[in-house]
């Protein structure tokens, strides 16, 4: 794997296109909030997981314009432009999931 630095970002390229996050706080999150989406599924109540969906995808795009806007969380993270396309993706699917779900 090679090391050298991107002069963009200053991140070494062995990191830039992992898919894993390196904050531990950051991985916490996402296991708590996978927790709460089982136990929302369980419940089998829709409004609560349109709910979920839609307010689970909203942090994921907010997190991408965090990214490019120098917002909140921002420097806490050593976001990508992979971690970009997956916030993007990942939510405005599940935006869309829980907006058209019936």
């Amino acid at each position: 794997m090679s090391t050298t630095m991107s002069n963009a970002s200053q991140v070494p390229s062995s990191v830039m296109f992992s898919t894993r996050n390196r904050v531990p706080e950051y991985s916490v999150s996402l296991i708590k909030s996978n927790d709460l989406g089982l136990g929302i599924l369980y419940l089998n109540n829709e409004l609560a997981s349109r709910s979920f969906n839609i307010g689970f995808g909203l942090i994921d795009l907010y997190q991408l314009l965090a990214n490019r806007l120098g917002l909140f969380p921002q420097n806490y993270f050593r976001w990508t432009s992979v971690d970009d396309v997956l916030h993007l993706v990942i939510g405005g699917i599940l935006v869309l999931i829980g907006v058209f779900a019936s």
